[in-house]
């Protein structure tokens, strides 16, 4: 099979045959020599316009998808910014958190610490004797005997804290 492009005049008919040494160029119509001559096929104009549609169509698949590429990249840009603003967010939250935390523990040591300044300055100020030092020193020791500490360091002043004890019992008598 052949294929012809052969310009055509207008009020020129179809010859029914057509040598293979006649090549023009492209007019109207494209000729295909098949069984019997040359024949039409479709007109050069129209095939201009199919091939203009598909370098159209391939364009716009073209341009469709960088767009595409482009709009995944920019979602993934995106998303890596929330997940970056997220996490600073958390971490400054529970930063916040530990500060809070301290200052609570920093105001509740403070408390506890002026109570028991408070404490000593009103004993102070009232003047204790000797029995209320001692008394004093026998609660100390309770409160470390009731710990879990496997070793007591007992002060060598014990014989008194226990003549302190006999003299307080025989008080509670009378």
């Amino acid at each position: 099979m052949f294929l012809y492009l052969a310009p055509r005049k207008a009020g020129e008919k179809k010859k029914s045959q057509q040598t293979r040494d006649r090549v023009g160029e492209a007019g109207e119509t494209i000729w295909v020599e098949g069984g019997g001559g040359l024949k039409p096929v479709i007109a050069a104009s129209s095939l201009k316009q199919q091939v203009e549609q598909a370098i159209l169509q391939a364009e716009g698949q073209k341009h469709s998808a960088i767009l595409v590429a482009e709009g995944q990249k920019e979602s993934a840009i995106l998303k890596a910014s929330a997940e970056k603003e997220a996490a600073i967010l958390k971490a400054e939250a529970e930063k916040q958190s530990a500060i809070l935390k301290a200052e609570g523990q920093a105001q509740a040591i403070l408390s506890v610490q002026k109570a028991t300044a408070d404490a000593l300055k009103m004993l102070n100020e009232a003047n204790p004797n000797d029995q209320v030092i001692k008394l004093k020193s026998l609660e100390a020791m309770q409160k470390v005997a009731d710990g879990q500490a496997t070793k007591l360091i007992i002060p060598s002043d014990m014989q008194g804290l226990a003549a302190l004890a006999g003299g307080l019992k025989e008080i509670v008598k009378d």
